[in-house]
């Protein structure tokens, strides 16, 4: 099976539809999605790349971040 083609950089930024800014927190090959956080809140002592950083998280895959 193996996962889809994944070439977005982990911590790689984007805008959704809405002009909400969503950062790449982890990459999941196997199933093919990212684990994107939007909502960044440098106030909760966590780094860029954590999820406990951000007001909402999500899995999405690659044409979402698109």
């Amino acid at each position: 099976m193996g996962g889809k083609s994944m070439n977005r950089a982990i911590g790689w930024r984007f805008d959704d539809p809405q002009g909400n800014e969503w950062r790449i927190l982890e990459a999941h090959h196997d199933q093919g999605v990212y684990l994107v956080g939007t909502g960044f809140d440098e106030s909760r002592g966590h780094g860029l790349l954590s999820p406990k950083a951000y007001d909402e998280i999500n899995f999405v895959d690659e044409e979402w971040t698109a």
